[in-house]
């Protein structure tokens, strides 16, 4: 047990012996027992990295989406590290590598719960930060509740995704947001529903997803209109032209609103509502 993430270090699942890797945070800089936080895949659904304090989500850097993570816009193609993440029947795990030998990083998970990617500067002898998964409120976990999205760059920061409004305004308007949001019209499960493009988004929780590697996007719309219970879908896979699918059933939850770096979602909506969301939120 570690509270540092190595590079050739692989972060996840062997399926084949059903044992799990994951780092685990000290309980203070000076005390080196283990500490409340741990950070690891999910594999329940389509897998996606998070951060807990027990059993509890503090975190969550979302599915990946065959570029990064969804809710990591951060992690992009550097000189220094490289990196993968592996998906098949044997193995699931995210991995990273040195591209240049001579310079030294490592991710810590610190007792605060958050992870820190360090580089260590020779000259100073000391590891100074080179990023952060967590950055700002809209990184806690859920903070806007179900089907509500967190954008830093609005006051207040929490929004009802469109077509959707406040669960309990009164308590929205004083800045509560744990109860989310609901449908402005309830869903039926008539033959006229269809879907609503939302762009520029961090994945919602993928603890109740389903997902295809070699479906297209019209494949998986059609699979996700015909199951009533199916309440949105996107690519599994960004890269290139976009492929496999991606469903969610149930309450859309820790959604956040990036300025120009995020995913598209397609969220079930009742005939009236068509149409109502291209623009971005």
């Amino acid at each position: 047990m570690t509270d540092t993430f190595l590079p050739g270090m692989k972060v996840g699942w062997d399926l084949v012996a059903g044992t799990e890797t994951r780092y685990t945070s000290k309980k203070s800089n000076d005390d080196p027992a283990a500490g409340e936080f741990s950070a690891g895949l999910d594999i329940r659904g389509y897998p996606q990295t998070i951060v807990t304090d027990g059993r509890e989500i503090k975190f969550r850097d979302g599915p990946w989406n065959g570029l990064r993570f969804s809710g990591a816009p951060n992690l992009r193609p550097n000189p220094i590290y490289n990196f993968t993440f592996v998906l098949n029947e044997k193995e699931i795990y995210y991995q990273y590598n040195l591209i240049n030998s001579s310079v030294f990083t490592r991710l810590v998970l610190q007792p605060s719960g958050r992870i820190e990617r360090l580089l260590w500067i020779d000259s100073k002898q000391v590891w100074d930060i080179y990023l952060t998964r967590q950055n700002d409120i809209c990184d806690q976990y859920a903070v806007c509740g179900p089907f509500g999205s967190c954008n830093i760059d609005n006051s207040p920061v929490c929004e009802c995704l469109k077509g959707f409004e406040p669960t309990s305004p009164d308590q929205w308007r004083v800045g509560d947001w744990s109860q989310g949001c609901r449908r402005t019209v309830r869903l039926d499960c008539e033959p006229g529903e269809g879907f609503n493009k939302y762009s520029n988004l961090k994945l919602p929780g993928t603890q109740r997803s389903w997902y295809n590697m070699t479906m297209t996007l019209v494949e998986c719309e059609k699979m996700c209109k015909r199951n009533c219970s199916c309440i949105a879908y996107t690519n599994a896979n960004i890269s290139g032209s976009g492929s496999g699918c991606l469903l969610w059933f149930g309450d859309l939850i820790d959604i956040r609103t990036f300025a120009n770096t995020g995913d598209t979602l397609y969220i079930r909506m009742p005939p009236s509502e068509l149409g109502k969301s291209e623009q971005k939120i």
